[in-house]
């Protein structure tokens, strides 16, 4: 049959007839990497705005094991983008753009707007399944792609008539997998252990900023985990302590010591990631005033079985400036959104190197590169 490409996603009536699919058996060389799938209503036509995102399943096929539900999750979305000018807060709330952004830029005369997220803490989605709502797995749990008659078991009414199967393809390893999305209409879902999980308030040091009270501190947990059930670990546990809103200050890799003393070694000695610029004189990311003048404020969070979203506004001199941090078991990744007033570049950021070990002469121009400009 014809290459697949990544994400592929079709349609399954329950009672339909098609030709055998080759069978294929998942993937492994990148197993722990996550998956996410943007929704939009080319590919979710039965589904978009009328389906409850929180009663959407993953189930996965395996020839010895049969059926089994995966961990998954649906993040929301605002549907437009808003606009983040001020902090957004319930005292607040953000406002809506009079227009899309051109491309990837903002529109210039009603300032920044994005698509933010529906921060719902450790519950689960609150609304229908909208475009722009991501849905998040990882792709070790991609298995068997089966033909459209093989169903998963259950009640009558328990699931829809309709099923959705996403092909997730390692074309670089020749892989490929199948996971299938349900949708509850009846009986009892299984109970998914979460992979990762947010404590908000972590160390018990919360940032003293605006909102006033707001645990803008925390910690990110996840368990050592073995994807594919053979024994052998594929991510390592991890934990990540914040000071603020802004700063890191404890990654702990191999054990979790959520709060304890913990033997293992403080990977924030051994490494640690800076930014730069020359010209300016401000250096405290973290801004705290409790005044009422510029400071970050912790928007919130989404815990969810697969992976946590962070959700910050607002650095020194950047009241607009935002940045999202994504945690999965073993990946950790954060998106900015520098927004300041007019600086004097350049601006770098770069891994902080100890001399004694490298030729600085030869890699710092590596690693230290940045914008330019003002």
């Amino acid at each position: 049959m014809e290459p697949v490409p990544s994400g592929w996603i079709s349609i399954s009536p329950r009672r339909s007839l098609s030709l055998s699919l080759t069978t294929l058996a998942g993937i492994d060389a990148r197993k722990r990497e996550p998956v996410v799938v943007k929704v939009d209503s080319s590919q979710f036509s039965q589904w978009i705005d009328t389906v409850d995102a929180a009663a959407v399943e993953a189930w996965v096929y395996d020839s010895i094991a049969g059926w089994s539900i995966i961990p998954f999750q649906v993040d929301e979305m605002s549907n437009e983008p808003v606009s983040v000018l001020g902090f957004i807060t319930e005292e607040s709330p953000s406002r809506e753009c009079e227009s899309e952004p051109s491309g990837s830029l903002p529109p210039n005369t009603i300032g920044p707007c994005e698509v933010i997220y529906e921060l719902t803490g450790e519950g689960p989605p609150a609304g229908v399944l909208s475009k722009n709502d991501e849905m998040v797995f990882l792709a070790g749990y991609a298995g068997s792609c089966i033909s459209p008659t093989n169903w998963v078991p259950g009640q009558q009414g328990e699931f829809a008539d309709y099923r959705y199967r996403i092909l997730v393809a390692d074309q670089e390893n020749a892989e490929m997998g199948c996971v299938y999305l349900y949708r509850r209409t009846g009986g009892t879902s299984s109970t998914i252990s979460d992979l990762i999980d947010y404590h908000p308030t972590g160390d018990g040091v919360p940032a003293n900023c605006r909102p006033v009270g707001t645990d803008a501190c925390g910690a990110i947990i996840s368990g050592a985990l073995d994807i594919d059930g053979d024994a052998v670990i594929d991510s390592p546990a991890y934990q990540l302590d914040f000071y603020g809103n802004w700063t890191i200050d404890k990654w702990m890799i191999g054990e979790t010591c959520q709060g304890q003393p913990c033997p293992s070694q403080d990977m924030i000695d051994l490494f640690k990631y800076r930014i730069e610029s020359p010209g300016e004189t401000e250096r405290n990311w973290d801004l705290q005033d409790p005044d009422g003048g510029q400071c970050t404020n912790f928007r919130g969070y989404i815990d969810g079985p697969v992976r946590v979203v962070r959700d910050v506004q607002g650095s020194a001199s950047g009241g607009t400036t935002r940045k999202i941090e994504f945690a999965y078991p073993g990946e950790f990744a954060r998106r900015v959104y520098l927004r300041v007033h007019p600086v004097q570049g350049p601006i770098y950021t770069y891994p902080d190197l100890l001399e004694q070990n490298v030729n600085t002469s030869l890699s710092a121009k590596i690693f230290k590169a940045g914008y330019t400009g003002s």
